[in-house]
Order: C-alpha cells, then structure tokens, then sequence
C-alpha cells in the first residue's frame, strides 16, 4: 500500500472518529441530564462505539479500506437531529449546508436522502413542536443551497467533456427499473434491513465470535444469503450473537416511550419507517410507481433515480435513524435511573427483633442504588453494542466478503484487511512499474488486475477484448499486436502473489487470461514475439513490449464490435497490409463486418472452410429396415441395421419396431426413462460414430418425427479424441418441440478438433410413443484446418481446386506463394473470381465494397490514460483535437495525414485550470460556511 493510501485512510479515520463524537456531543449536551462529566464522556464513548460497530458502518467502512463512505450517514444524522431538535434553526441551516457541500463532492449517491431527511425532519418537528413555518423556511433553504456544490459539478463536468453526449450521461448512472430494483434486492427479507443487512453483496462477512474457532473450515459453516453474508456456526454463542443483534432495533424502537424526548424520537422514528418501507420496494408495487415517477423529474430525476436502484441506499441511511434513537434510549435510561430496595411489611404485634435485624440484613444485600442501576444499564448496552458488532475491532474485519470459489459457502479464512506476505519478487515488479510516470498500460496475469482484495494495479490495466480467445488459440502475433495497440508496455506474470487461503493458489485467475495455470502462460509468453523477458525470480516474471510508444500512431481507424472475438485479429491482420490500426466501438471508423456479405467483410479461415464445401464429398446413411424387438433394462444397447444403435438409458420397459411400410422407430416408456438412438455406437469401450483423420467435420442429422404426447426431445453432438476415447470433449445438445403431426427436423453441428470419433445421439424422454421415421444422417469432410500462431487468425485452411467467386466487390486474398513459400497479399476482382489450383493455404479474405479506402491513411495517435471525469485533448499547432473511445479504454485522436512528428504534439486536460479554480471556490465556499457556523454558535451557546 502506498503512503498516500495509509494517510488517506487515516485522515478519513480521524473524520469519521470527529464527526462520531460531533454527533455524540449534540445528542448528549440537548438530551443527558447530568452534570458528572466522567457520566457525559461514558455515555458519548458507547454512542461511538455504536457508529463505529453497527453492521452499515461495519460494511461501509471495510469497503475500500476508508471512512469516507460512512462519514454520510454521520453527516445525515446530524443534520436530522439539528432540525428536529434544535431551537435556532439558522444554526442547523449552516451546518446542513456545509455537511451537505461536503457530502455531495464525496459521494453524491445520498443527496437525495439528505433531502428526504430534511423535508421530513422539519415537516414532522414543525407540526409537533407548533413551529413549522419556522422549521420548514429553512429546510427550503437548506436544499437549495446545495445548488452552489452541484453546479460546480454539473459544469465542471461539462466543461472537461468531449461532448456533449457524455453530459447527458450524468442524468442516471443506472437504470431506474423494475429489473434493477429486482437485481439489487435479491437479498433483502423483510425482517434483514431491521439488523442492517440485505445487499446485494457485502464487503464482510457478518458472523459471531466463535466463527475464529473454525480457522480453515470456515467454509462449511451454515450462511444465509448469496453471496454468503451471514454465517450461523452452531451453539449457544450463535443464540446469544443473534439476540444482540435484534436488541438493536428493539433497543432503537422503544425510544418511544420516553415522553421527555419524545419530541426527537417521534419524528425519527416516522423516517425510520418510512426507509424501511422503501427498502421493501420490490413487495411493494404503488411504491415502486411513485419512486419511478420521481426519476423521471427533470434535472433531478437522474440522481433520485442513481440513488433509488440500490435498495440497500435505504438499508443504509436506516443506521443513521438508529444513532439517533439509540442513543435516546440510552441517555432516557440513563436519566431515569433510580435505586430499588425490597418493601416488607412487619407485623405490629409481632416482637421479633432478631428476626427483624435478619430481614434488614437481606434487605440492604439485595438493593441496588442508582449508581449501580446505571452501571447495569452501561454494561448491558455495551455488551450488546460490542458483542454485535464485534468484528469492528478485531483488527482486520474477519471474516472478508466472499469471494468467487467452488467450494462451501465462498467465504475464506481471511479478513479484509488480513495482512499479506508479498513475495518480494511482487514487490520488486510492482515498485518498478510503479516508478515509472509516463503514460502507459500494463497486463498483469496472477495479480492485482485481477485481485479486489490485496492491492491496486501499480499503473493503469489494459482491457483486451476476448484476451483469453487469443492465448488459448495460441495467437502470439496477435496477441503482440493487440499489446501495441492498448498502450501496454509490460506485461507480468506472477505465481505468487495472490492467496486465497493457506493451501490454495488463485489458479482462475490464469484461466481468465486463457491459461490453466502459471506455466502455461510463461511458455505462452516465451513464444509471443517482440515481448522481452527483463526480470525472471521467484515465478515473477516481467516481460517489456518492444515497439511500445506512450503515443501510439495508427494510420488506419476501424469501427469493430467487441462481441465478436475474431477482432482481435484485426490489428495484426492490417499490420500484414501496412497499416497500424485503432480499433474503436464509434462510428467514426472504416466499419468491418464479418462473415455476412455486407460492408467491408472479414473471412477467416474456419468460415471459408465450412462455406467452399462440396456436398458430394459427404456420406449418407439410411434407416430402411423392418423388424420388431423388444427389450428392457439400463443402458442396454441394441444394434439396428445400417449401423444404428438403440440405447435405452432406463430401468422401466420400454421397446421399439420397425414398419416396413413407413420406416420408422416407436420408442414408448415413462416419464424419466429414456431411449437414444445413435450411429455405431459401442458400448464395450471401443469407438463409435464417424472418425476422419481430418480438422473440421460437418455432422447433419435428418429425420421426421412425432409424439403421442407433446414436449420437448433433445439431440446432442459428441465428439472423442482418438487419444481417449472415452472423454467427451465435445457435448452440444439441442432441444426441439415435438407434437402429435410428423414434422421434418435438421439439425447440424461443425466439430473443429482434429482427430475425432464423432457421433449424434437423439434422446426421447417424454412420457407417450416417440416416432421417427426417414432418418438419415450426412457426414462431410471440410477443407483442412491448419494451427500457425504466426497467422492473423491463429490458423489457415488448405484450399483444393477451389473457385473464390461472388458479388462486384474488390478482394484481398493473404495466401500462400508456393514458388516463395511465403504468405502475400493477392488483390482481384471478386466478381470475375480467382481458381486456386493444387493446395494453398489461405489465411483470410478481406472484401471491400470501396477500394479507396486502403489509400486513406488518416495518422490518428493513442494516448494511455487514467479514468476520470475530466478528459483529454491533443494539442497540435494550438488547434485542440477531442478523443474517441477506443476499445481499449483509450483515447483516439483523429490528426491531419501530413503530420511527420509528434514532437509537437501534447496532451493536456481540458479546462484543467478552470477545474482548479471551482476546487479553489468551493473550498473558500466551504471556509466562509465554517466560519458563519461557529459565530453563530459562539453568540448563541446554550440556546439551541
């Protein structure tokens, strides 16, 4: 962790412990009626402790590692209890206001519950006080004061953005719907937003005490909730947790019932009801009506509508409400507190001084002073305060929130801040990428580019669609091509640096990247070629991209869609014709499509494999025979004739025919039995289906089919490796709807592994007769596949006697020269059609509509940046440039074609001045506010 981070996070430590004591200090000072300043320190000290350890402030202030999140709920309680408690309601408008700015620069998300609060606060105050136009006058203007803050905002945004669509986009940050609000409340009962808990995800774990018994069996303890938040190991210290846990809120609720302060809790309450109403909104319709009617408020609607998605928002500012109350109840408690003794009645008559002096003696033994009375009330508080939210103070917030695994309930023996020995070789990578302050990229595998829990990525991370397409296909040149063009300019991989627990490395984080595991990525990356191994210790191993530029210089911009995981080849396909690409998902750039014979069209060699076949190469086969047999029993295969196989994968009875008339299978038995017919199938450990010493293999499946009972039937592809014939490797299932009429059905599946024993398999499990006639099936060998990671494609296809023959577009054909041995680019008219003789190998087919477009060679440059709310311009001449989006998370700056040099060129942040300036502003804005607040309260001390 850097030094910043660790003074960041104290600073906002020593906010939230402030701005906790602020709030103890104005509840105490209007509600406690002692003059004993150790009783005052004690009850301000259990009030802290309560803010620092409920389960909001537990979740908010473990995520991310500051206090800054939970410095709102702080700020919203304040605010509250200044309007409703406070007589001077000019001091509670300051100080509203000055919070208000302060929270909305921070984390605008709860602007809208502050005003919620206010309006409620004051409107309900008002009525029970007899002061509301008072109370209200200056809630008013407490709300539009945070008008200064938000324009500062809302234009400074706008004049740092490229355009004007990215304002727009400030309107909602999410989408405000029923979809969203279902998502996000996936774990809020009715009974969790009274205890805190319902989010979607936490960042901790809630659990009692006794969860640090478990050690490395945490995961097999009982949770609640997914992802697990709520562990519930067995025992009475689980009962005795949960029962803290509901004492929150009764202890909260039954403030009440104390008339003096009844005045506070009254109108607290009606908001603590009205929250918890709106964390419901996914039970409750009309409330969902209203809320969306409010998101579509102009100017406003966007922010409510941000706020209002995420129902555990409510959950939230409910713990503010709980401040509040609790602490009432606390101090009524505390002020009420009165010694008791036992109350005998002697008899008159009665003459027993013995027996008297006795019962005095038990009598002064069991009374309690109100000295003591006030101990108990202290000790039990605090129990249940300290007891509930115990992992406030345990040093690292155990257990973390659980993270994505196999196994148990996902939650791992750590805590969020659990300490982790760094092997030093990940020290050594991160300090020296880390030093460096230029712009560029970094693709960290095994690190923190993948990791949420141990540290930040020490520079920006590059984000290449569908990387682990190109590792796991062995695309090296790709792969380096797509490193350029993402402004990375190192590349690490690291065996050691991220432990999920004690005995289990984070593998899947190189399976995200396309690797099994760490070797798997070195022998990957030993191969790419123009990535240098400059350090190599401890399985740290960093590689630095030769050819990077922090500027990046294209000469040709494409529009491309992501989705489609062959663009990834594009960058080293264009490099093969001359051109360095920018790839961008705007439409500014040359739009390439693949495969669909429109626009500019890419095709790759597995499509021309599977589109240049000859249907005379296949093979048929057909059922045309009559015969009747009848068998039971599990999995019990019966030959049919022209190789067909009937298995019957039951234990009921069930049976099939022949009809020499129709040709065609009755196959009857009941619901969960099932039968399957198939092509040579074995079932003695031997292979079955087809096998072709070939790539690519086209299986198509034909037949008619009916049933006596409508439902669905399912036909699964499968394929075996010659090396093992008993794994599937390959299982792709269709269903189809079957009903009473025969109906033609053709199905087809294209098997690109080589060598392989392939084979069909048609399954019936529908209760009724299942009836199939006129099955036939074809087997068609494609031209060949050949793998070649130096290939744009990360492979070729073998072309054999071959007519490359279409519309009136311009082609550019990347073949082979069989006299060079070498692969060329080949342009010809696609319209005349160019033969290809003998066997060529074929890596791509590109198709132009317009052919000028390969002499447009607009320069366009990349710059690698941070995210932020400002953008970036380039400046050349003194004529600013705006960016495109790439695909990357770069910026593409479109320049003139006759640009030589970049020396010239600089970018710079747009209206970073002017940025500075309103910082300056609000900060002065911020001072004189402070300033108007403490005068105030020094000329009206003791009157508010």
């Amino acid at each position: 962790m850097e030094i910043t981070e660790r003074i960041f996070i104290y600073y906002t430590f020593v906010l939230y412990t402030f701005f906790a004591y602020i709030l103890a200090s104005m509840i105490t000072s209007k509600l406690l009626k002692t003059n004993n300043k150790y009783e005052i320190k004690l009850i301000k000290f259990i009030i802290v402790l309560f803010i620092f350890s409920n389960f909001t402030a537990l979740n908010l202030n473990a995520d991310g590692g500051s206090y800054s999140d939970g410095l709102n709920i702080i700020f919203i309680a304040m605010i509250l209890f200044a309007f409703i408690a406070w007589k001077n309601m000019r001091l509670a408008f300051l100080l509203s206001t000055l919070l208000l700015a302060v929270s909305i620069l921070v984390e605008p998300d709860y602007t809208t519950f502050y005003i919620l609060s206010i309006l409620g606060g004051s409107i309900i105050s008002g009525i029970v006080n007899r002061d509301f136009i008072y109370r209200f006058k200056y809630a008013l203007l407490s709300i539009f004061s945070i008008i200064i803050p938000a324009l500062f905002i809302i234009y400074g945004m706008y004049i740092t953005s490229s355009t004007v669509s990215t304002i727009s986009t400030f309107g909602a940050l999410r989408v405000y719907n029923y979809g969203t609000i279902a998502f996000f409340s996936g774990n809020i009962k009715p009974l969790y937003p009274l205890i805190l808990i319902g989010h979607l995800w936490s960042t901790i774990v809630y659990a009692p005490p006794n969860i640090l018994l478990y050690g490395n069996k945490i995961s097999s303890v009982k949770a609640l909730m997914y992802p697990s938040q709520l562990l519930l190991p067995s025992g009475v210290v689980t009962t005795l947790w949960l029962f803290t846990l509901i004492m929150i809120p009764v202890l909260s609720l039954i403030s009440i019932i104390f008339k003096q302060s009844r005045k506070v809790a009254f109108p607290v309450i009606i908001l603590f009801l009205i929250f918890y109403i709106m964390s419901l909104v996914y039970y409750i319709k009309p409330l969902y009506d209203l809320e969306y009617y409010l998101t579509t408020l102009p100017l406003i609607g966007g922010s409510i509508g941000t706020t209002l998605s995420l129902p555990g928002h409510v959950i939230n500012v409910m713990a503010g409400m709980y401040y509040i109350l609790l602490s009432v109840t606390l101090i009524e408690l505390f002020n009420k507190a009165r010694g008791f003794s036992p109350t005998i009645k002697y008899n008159e008559e009665a003459n027993d001084s013995e027996r008297r002096n006795k019962l005095n003696i038990v009598i002064k033994n069991i009374s309690v002073n109100k000295k003591q009375v006030k101990v108990i009330i202290v000790i039990f508080i605090t129990f249940v305060i300290l007891f509930s939210g115990w992992q406030a103070f345990d040093g690292t917030f155990y257990p973390a929130r659980a993270p994505d695994s196999t196994y148990g309930n996902h939650v791992a023996n750590i805590g969020g801040f659990t300490p982790i020995q760094v092997n030093s070789s990940v020290i050594y990578a991160y300090n020296l990428i880390s030093s460096q302050k230029s712009d560029f990229n970094i693709l960290w595998i095994g690190g923190p580019e993948y990791n949420n829990r141990v540290y930040e990525s020490p520079h920006p991370t590059t984000s290449i669609p569908d990387l682990s397409y190109i590792t796991s296909n062995n695309m090296t040149y790709d792969f380096y091509y797509n490193l350029l063009d993402s402004n990375t300019q190192y590349v690490v991989i690291s065996n050691q640096d991220i432990v999920k627990n004690a005995a289990n490395i984070y593998e899947d984080t190189f399976s995200d990247a396309g690797f099994n595991n760490f070797s798997k990525a070195k022998a990957f990356m030993d191969n790419v070629p123009g990535l240098e191994e400059i350090y190599n210790k401890n399985s740290v191993i960093i590689y630095q991209v030769n050819g990077f530029s922090s500027m990046y210089n294209s000469n040709m911009l494409i529009h491309c869609n992501v989705s489609n995981p062959d663009y990834s080849a594009l960058p080293y396909l264009f490099k093969t014709m001359g051109y360095n690409t920018s790839l961008t998902n705007s439409d500014n750039g040359i739009t390439i499509l693949f495969n669909n014979n429109t626009g500019n069209d890419v095709d790759t060699p597995a499509y021309l494999a599977s589109h240049l076949i000859k249907i005379n190469n296949s093979k048929s086969f057909n059922l045309n025979s009559s015969e009747s047999i009848r068998g039971a029993g599990h999995n019990y295969g019966t030959g049919l004739y022209n190789n067909y196989t009937l298995t019957l994968w039951s234990n009921n009875e069930t049976y099939y025919n022949y009809s020499n008339s129709i040709t065609n299978i009755h196959m009857t038995g009941g619901y969960g039995s099932g039968t399957s017919i198939s092509y040579n199938g074995s079932f003695n450990n031997g292979p079955g289906g087809f096998y072709d010493n070939n790539n690519y293999i086209k299986l198509n499946v034909t037949f008619y089919a009916k049933s006596s009972v409508n439902g669905r039937d399912t036909i699964l592809f499968m394929g075996e490796p010659k090396t093992n014939i008993n794994t599937d490797n390959v299982y792709y299932g269709i269903s189809f709807n079957v009903t009473n009429t025969y109906k033609k059905y053709t199905f087809s599946y294209t098997f690109t592994s080589a060598k392989q024993y392939l084979n069909f398999r048609l399954y019936d499990y529908n209760p009724g007769t299942f009836y199939v006639k006129n099955l036939s099936t074809e087997y068609t060998v494609l031209p060949s596949i050949v793998e070649n990671s130096s290939m744009p494609f990360g492979n070729y296809v073998v072309l054999n006697n071959t007519l490359l023959k279409g519309g009136n577009k311009t082609a550019l054909i990347f073949m082979k020269n069989n006299t060079s041995n070498n692969f060329e680019w080949l342009k010809f008219n696609y319209s005349k059609g160019l033969y290809i003789k003998n066997k060529t190998d074929v890596a791509a087919l590109v198709l132009l509509n317009n052919e000028s477009i390969l002499e447009q060679k607009n320069t366009s440059y990349i710059v690698s940046i941070d995210p932020s709310l400002r953008d970036y311009e380039l400046k050349y001449n003194n004529k600013y440039y705006k960016p495109i989006p790439g695909i990357y998370g770069d910026s593409i700056y479109i320049l003139p074609g006759n640009i030589s040099s970049l020396n010239n060129a600089k970018i710079i942040v747009k209206g970073e001045a002017l940025m500075d300036a309103f910082y300056i502003g609000i900060i002065f804005y911020l001072i004189a506010l402070t300033y108007f607040m403490i005068d105030i309260y020094r000329k009206n001390r003791g009157n508010f």
